[in-house]
């Protein structure tokens, strides 16, 4: 069995071939493009969606670290207060029972 090409459609058959070749390529590459815009796009929106999130909590921590000496003592500044309250309590109980001895001496003379 003998096959006879001529030169031109040899050419032909093989530009037919490369055409085909190069359309399929461009078609897979337009698909990968596509598909890698759709990727770039969803990952754009979580991006946004994560800086909305970080800022609305960036937003709320500062707004506790406001509140945080409205609501809340420090232990030392509790302590110095309590310290003082008790200074004071000792004053008072001091007075007293310094009252009450001199009452107390004063009833026996």
């Amino acid at each position: 069995m003998k096959v006879e090409l001529e030169i031109w459609t040899l050419i032909s058959l093989l530009l037919s071939f490369f055409g085909f070749l190069f359309a399929a390529g461009r078609i897979l590459l337009t698909q990968i493009e596509k598909r890698f815009h759709e990727r770039f796009s969803a990952l754009e929106m979580a991006c946004y969606q994560n800086v909305k999130t970080a800022s609305r909590s960036e937003r709320t921590f500062l707004e506790f670290r406001a509140d945080l000496p409205l609501k809340y003592v420090r232990r030392e500044d509790h302590i110095r207060v309590q310290n003082i309250i008790d200074t004071k309590l000792d004053t008072i109980y001091n007075q007293l029972s310094a009252l009450q001895s001199n009452s107390k001496r004063n009833k026996r003379d």
